[in-house]
């Protein structure tokens, strides 16, 4: 085997009760081994059922695949103690059947200091069969991360549809795009039109904001900024991707050059409670809350209950 057949993917979840809190977490997708590889976790509906952890493998899906692994998964918390493990697991992955569940009667998130979980998948990969190394979708460019049009503009091995976005194409990965969006599962492998077609029209959508989309699909380190959260945040919210949703959430959060205003408005918009009272309790003057409403003129796009919490703490701010 070559040397990249023993490797580690390691999944840092922080703020682990908020992402479980749905159910359902999910990694971002690992490029080891020749293989595509992402982590999910499952906490049960009811308190009887086991915790699950799947790990789950791709590669081309226009030839047959196959691998073969051993794998040692650990549940870690951040102090380095290990919480929980599965030892010695085999796990066979194939065109037909991708993925393994492993589960457990542990909760994932207890006794975690700072709310912190990490998971740690150790994998030996036996053999394989048709693997294919994914030619990265990003070149460096002055020591900057640069975007180039033409990774997707052809077919690749792994791509098998074509997304049709006004008069460009993109050749992507049904598989992929479905384990990060209930929206393109649905699309593609449910009741629907799309299914089987080799090309689909995706509508109401700009094509560099969907390519900004697919490179964090793809790439689950690039990362956002204060230029694209917006965007992406619609993109991801518009095909229900949680992961990247909470990401452009916790972005929000920690800018400091997005006007307030704007944020609030993106806090009322996307139901994220902690950023309105964030951006609220940020004003300590009820001039300068005025002064801001004043000059970005948007107070008439607010909710009804975001109206009430901004006159809540106005009253607060002057209570005389």
């Amino acid at each position: 085997m070559a040397d990249d057949s023993k490797f580690v993917l390691r999944w840092e979840i922080n703020n682990a009760t908020a992402r479980f809190a749905t159910g359902w977490a999910q990694s971002e997708v690992f490029d080891k081994g020749g293989f595509s590889w992402w982590i999910t976790a499952e906490t049960p509906e009811y308190t009887w059922s086991q915790h699950l952890l799947t790990l789950a493998c791709a590669a081309s899906h226009n030839q047959p695949w196959k691998c073969y692994a051993v794998v040692d998964i650990h549940q870690i918390l951040s102090n380095g103690e290990i919480s929980g493990s599965w030892n010695q697991r085999k796990f066979r992955a194939s065109d037909c059947c991708h993925k393994r569940k492993f589960g457990t009667n542990q909760p994932f998130v207890r006794d975690s200091p700072d709310n912190t979980v990490i998971f740690e998948v150790h994998i030996n990969i036996i053999s394989s069969e048709g693997i294919t190394t994914m030619t990265s979708i990003i070149h460096f460019c002055s020591g900057k991360l640069a975007k180039d049009r033409t990774e997707f503009a052809a077919p690749n091995r792994r791509s098998d549809v074509i997304l049709k976005i006004g008069d460009e194409k993109l050749h992507v990965n049904k598989e992929l795009l479905a384990v990060h969006s209930p929206v393109f599962e649905a699309m593609f492998f449910g009741d629907f039109a799309e299914k089987g077609k080799q090309e689909v029209e995706i509508k109401d959508v700009v094509f560099e904001d969907f390519f900004d989309l697919l490179h964090i699909i793809y790439l689950g380190t690039m990362h956002i900024t204060d230029e694209t959260v917006l965007h992406i945040l619609k993109l991801a919210d518009q095909f229900q991707i949680e992961r990247i949703v909470e990401e452009a959430r916790i972005h929000l959060t920690q800018s400091s050059e997005i006007n307030v205003i704007k944020k609030l408005l993106v806090a009322d918009q996307y139901n994220f409670a902690d950023l309105k009272d964030q951006c609220l309790l940020s004003f300590d003057d009820p001039s300068e809350l005025h002064w801001e409403l004043h000059e970005f003129r948007e107070y008439a796009k607010f909710s009804a209950d975001m109206k009430r919490a901004i006159c809540d703490r106005l009253v607060q701010l002057n209570p005389q």
